[in-house]
C-alpha cells in the first residue's frame, strides 16, 4: 500500500502483513502488531527517519532501522505526514489538529490551523446567538450504516473558527442548545446522545447509561436497532420548557419507542407512536403550540412526516394523500416566525398554516405558486432555514433559493455558476441572526453570504450603520442593524427631503444609496429615521456619503 526507502533499503507497508523491509530477495517483517492496519495513512522518509502514520489515536512509529523503532504518544491523533524542517524540528500534518509541531518528547507544543472547519464535508449546521456550528457526521443512503466519521464540531464566532475534535464519538450530526441547564445536546449516529458544555463531553446517554433512584437502577431508554450496538440519534430539539426531545431511529423495543423526552429534572419519557412509519424519525422541529413535527426516513416504506402532540394525545401521519403534500418523501420541516411549518419533499415545497388544525381530517397544506406553477416544483429539498425577516432559505440539489415570507416571490437563487457557492448540492443552511450572515454547508465545505436580514426585537437596540462614512471606493450596500423588528425606515437629506424609504427585514435594513427614482445620491450627510410598526419606539441616525 505504501513504499519508501531508508539507508538504501526498501520498506513497504501492507494492510495484511504490516511494515516490511527488503532483505535480498525476501521481504522481512518489521512491525506487525498494529491493532488496526486499515488506519495506517502514510509511510514517508524525512532526515533519514521513516514515519509510519496511523490515525484514530493508535500511535505512529518513528523508524531508524529495521531493529530501531519507537511508537509515538497519541499526539497527534490523526496524522497523514511527518516532516523535519531545516532546524530539525518535527512537524505533523493532522486531519483534525492541522499542522502540529512536536517537541523532543514527540508531544505537540504548537498547532497551526487554517481559519476554517477541520473537514470540508458538512452534513448539518446549527446556530445560537452569534455562533454557527458545523457537523460532518452523517449516515448512508440506507440509513442503516453510519459513515464512521470521528470529526467533532466546528464553531464560527466573530469570523473565527474553533474545532472541537470529540474524536471518541462517531458521526455527530445534529445539536441543540438547552438554556435550562446551559448545555448543548448532540446526536451521534452510533454513540447515542452527548451532553456537551461547549468544550468537553460531560455525559453520554445510550444503552449503557443508568442512574440510581431510590435504590433502583434506572436505565437510559435510548437503544440500538435489533441485532446491533449502534444507538442512532439523528436529531435533537429543545422545547420552550427546557425539555430535550430525541429521535432514536428504529429503537429495538416492541412496539418501537423512537421518540423520547429528557425533562429538566433528568427523567426520561418514551413515546410509542401509532403508525409503523413513525418508528423511523430522522428530524424533529417543535412549533409554538408544542406539536412535534417529525421527518421520517425515506426508505423501506417508512417515509412521510408525522405530527404529534402528547399534551392533547393527537398524532397524524403526513403524506400526499393525508394533507396534500407535493410528494410523500418528506426531507425536512421548519417552523417560521409566524408558526407556519414549511415542509420540504423530494419534489418541491409546501407550507402548513393554521397548524392548530393539523389534526383535523380535512386539513390541507398550501403549495406556493410562482410563475403559474408550483414553486420549486420537482426540486429535491435538502434543508430549510428562516432568516430574521421571516424569509425562507431553501437548500436543494440544484443550489439555494430565497423565498418571500409568504412563498409567493422568488427573491434569490444561488448556484455554482452565478455565485461563489462551491456545490449545487446544499446539504444545510443556517443563519447568524445577529449579523444576518447566511451559511451554506455542502460536501465541499462552507460558503457564507452576507444577508440583509437579522433577528429583530420589539424595540430598537444598539443600532449599527455600516460603513459610515461611505467612501468613494465603496461599491456595496449600506447596512443598518439593530432596528426594531420590521421597522419603517426613511432616509432624508439634511433639509428633510425624503430620499428613500424601506422596511426592515427583521432587525436590518439596507440602502443601495440611490433615491426613489433610482439615481445615485450625491455627496452629503443623510438622516435616517426608523420607527417600530406600532410607532412606539424610534431611532434617528445619520450617514455621510462621499463620492
Amino acid at each position: 500500500k505504501y513504499i519508501s526507502s531508508l539507508n538504501d533499503t526498501a520498506y513497504a507497508y501492507s494492510s495484511t502483513d504490516g511494515l516490511l523491509y527488503k532483505n535480498g530477495d525476501n521481504w522481512v517483517n518489521v512491525i506487525s502488531s498494529i491493532s488496526d492496519k486499515s488506519k495506517v495513512t502514510n509511510l514517508d522518509n524525512s532526515n533519514n527517519t521513516l514515519f509510519l502514520s496511523i490515525k484514530n489515536n493508535l500511535g505512529s512509529y518513528k523508524i531508524k532501522s529495521s531493529k530501531d523503532y519507537s511508537i509515538f504518544s497519541n499526539n497527534p491523533q490523526n496524522p497523514n505526514h511527518f516532516q523535519y524542517d531545516n532546524n530539525n524540528t518535527l512537524w505533523a500534518a493532522d486531519e483534525n489538529l492541522g499542522l502540529v509541531r512536536l517537541n523532543s518528547s514527540n508531544n505537540k507544543d504548537l498547532e497551526v490551523i487554517p481559519n476554517g472547519p477541520a473537514h470540508t464535508e458538512i452534513f448539518r449546521m446549527f446556530n445560537k446567538d452569534n455562533q454557527v456550528f458545523g457537523l460532518s457526521g452523517g449516515y448512508k443512503n440506507s440509513y442503516v450504516g453510519a459513515r464512521g466519521y470521528h470529526l467533532g464540531i466546528y464553531k464560527n464566532e466573530d469570523f473565527h473558527w474553533t474545532n472541537y475534535p470529540l474524536s471518541n464519538y462517531q458521526d455527530l450530526i445534529d445539536m441543540d442548545y438547552n438554556p435550562a441547564d446551559g448545555h448543548y445536546y448532540i446526536g451521534s449516529y452510533g454513540d447515542g446522545l452527548i451532553k456537551w458544555n461547549g468544550k468537553n463531553a460531560v455525559e453520554v446517554f445510550n444503552q449503557y447509561s443508568f442512574k440510581i433512584e431510590n435504590g433502583d437502577t434506572v436505565w437510559c431508554p435510548l437503544l440500538p436497532h435489533n441485532g446491533g450496538f449502534a444507538v442512532r440519534i439523528p436529531d435533537v430539539s429543545v422545547d420552550k420548557n427546557g425539555n430535550t426531545w430525541v429521535c432514536n431511529l428504529l429503537s429495538r423495543t416492541d412496539p418501537p419507542r423512537s421518540l423520547h423526552k429528557l425533562s429538566t429534572n433528568g427523567k426520561w419519557t418514551s413515546y410509542s407512536l401509532n403508525n409503523t412509519n413513525a418508528s423511523a424519525p430522522i428530524k424533529i422541529v417543535i412549533d409554538d403550540l408544542g406539536t412535534k413535527w417529525l421527518t421520517l426516513k425515506g426508505n423501506e416504506g417508512r417515509k412521510g412526516g408525522y405530527a404529534f402532540n402528547e399534551k392533547f394525545g393527537y398524532e397524524k401521519y403526513l403524506s400526499e394523500s393525508s394533507i396534500g403534500l407535493p410528494n410523500t418523501t418528506v426531507t425536512v420541516m421548519q417552523v417560521d416566525k409566524t408558526n407556519n411549518v414549511w415542509i420540504g419533499t423530494a419534489k418541491g415545497i409546501a407550507v402548513a398554516k393554521d397548524v392548530a388544525n393539523i389534526f383535523t381530517s380535512n386539513y390541507r397544506v398550501e403549495i406556493p405558486v410562482f410563475g403559474n406553477r408550483p414553486l420549486l416544483e420537482d426540486e429535491f429539498i435538502n434543508d430549510i432555514a428562516i432568516d430574521g425577516g421571516n424569509r425562507i432559505w431553501v437548500g436543494t440539489t440544484n443550489g439555494a433559493f430565497l423565498l418571500s415570507p409568504d412563498g409567493k416571490d422568488l427573491l434569490l437563487n444561488f448556484t455554482e455558476k452565478n455565485s461563489s457557492l462551491n456545490s449545487n448540492n446544499v446539504n444545510s443552511i443556517t443563519i447568524n441572526e445577529k449579523t444576518g450572515e447566511v451559511f451554506f454547508g455542502t460536501e465541499k465545505g462552507i460558503v457564507s453570504f452576507w444577508g440583509d436580514a437579522t433577528k429583530g426585537e420589539e424595540t430598537h437596540g444598539p443600532v449599527e450603520i455600516f460603513p459610515n462614512p461611505v467612501r468613494p471606493e465603496f461599491d456595496g450596500i449600506l447596512g443598518i442593524r439593530g432596528l426594531a423588528s420590521n421597522a419603517i425606515v426613511k432616509f432624508t437629506d439634511i433639509s428633510g427631503n425624503l430620499v428613500f424609504e424601506t422596511d426592515a427585514a427583521g432587525g436590518m435594513a439596507t440602502w443601495d444609496m440611490r433615491d426613489v427614482n433610482g439615481n445615485e445620491v450625491s455627496s452629503g450627510v443623510y438622516l435616517i429615521f426608523s420607527s417600530s410598526i406600532d410607532g412606539e419606539d424610534g431611532f434617528v441616525g445619520k450617514v455621510a456619503v462621499i463620492r
